[in-house]
């Protein structure tokens, strides 16, 4: 109870610190209604005869003197819960924005967490691929799914937050997510639900829509991302899908804003799709 009168007490000194005005002002209409309501008195009192059937002037200036007072008493004590209310409300406003700030920061530290272990066990499963050269084994299978199910938990925090306050760290955690579900395709062993490839495909084009050129510098490689879930979730009719993520790929090849190491490694990483669309726009014209 102490404690809860102290902040009230805090709130209440910070609000008259940063308002000083206001609360003199408050002070000054008190102070005048009450020498207002004084003078009325005092003149009611003196000019008229509000009791005259009492023998004792005195007695009626006490009687009198008493009821003002217990008015002025009620009032006065109307406007401190009316204060005090105020400044609860206030009080319990800033309680609730400091606990979800708290809240808001444990939950980013747990996103940016299990992101960075994810990242750092999809860095594991490249070079293993590379050193297997495509071929699949146990340890691709197991490094793939330990990427995915940390991103997958860093996104489950991410989803957590506020969007509006923190867009980056919530992007990242989807188009990490989706790209590791997309490389998980190729290899034998992770089984992968319809449920999340529709998830991560919708995840996909909501992303590709929120993060635009001007506002986000590594743009392209969110776009990249989401290209390659459409080329990979997408189902093998799903034309639509597919010929959009080589319509994404070809404006970031055409794009000389992104750096040129950059354009190649896409380029090179694509260069099958982007053939196999060609050869069936071809046999298509013939």
């Amino acid at each position: 109870m102490r404690e809860k009168f102290y902040k009230i007490g805090e709130v209440f000194r910070e609000s008259r610190e940063s308002h000083p005005v206001h609360w003199l002002i408050i002070v000054l209409a008190i102070a005048i209604v009450s020498g207002i309501c004084g003078s009325v008195f005092t003149i009611f009192v003196l000019v008229t005869d509000p009791l005259p059937n009492s023998d004792d002037k005195y007695d009626v200036f006490v009687t009198l003197f008493l009821i003002f007072f217990t008015i002025l008493g009620l009032l006065g004590y109307g406007m401190y819960v009316w204060i005090r209310g105020k400044l609860e409300s206030r009080l319990n406003e800033r309680l609730q924005k400091e606990e979800q700030e708290i809240e808001n920061s444990r939950n980013l530290f747990r996103a940016g967490l299990q992101r960075n272990m994810g990242f750092v066990f999809w860095k594991l499963f490249e070079v293993e691929k590379k050193k297997e050269e495509g071929e699949n084994t146990q340890i691709l299978k197991e490094l793939i799914t330990l990427a995915i199910e940390r991103a997958e938990i860093s996104l489950y925090y991410a989803k957590k937050l506020p969007e509006n306050e923190y867009k980056i760290d919530i992007y990242r955690c989807e188009s990490n997510w989706v790209y590791f579900l997309a490389d998980a395709v190729e290899i034998d062993g992770v089984e992968l639900t319809k449920a999340d490839k529709e998830r991560a495909l919708i995840l996909s084009n909501e992303l590709f829509k929120k993060v635009s050129k001007q506002d986000y510098p590594d743009y392209y490689e969110y776009q990249e991302n989401c290209a390659w879930a459409l080329q990979q979730l997408s189902e093998k009719k799903d034309e639509v899908s597919k010929q959009k993520a080589v319509n994404i790929i070809r404006e970031l090849l055409k794009d000389e804003n992104i750096p040129h190491t950059r354009r190649e490694d896409i380029e090179k990483k694509w260069a099958p799709f982007l053939e196999e669309i060609e050869k069936k726009s071809d046999t298509a014209n013939l």
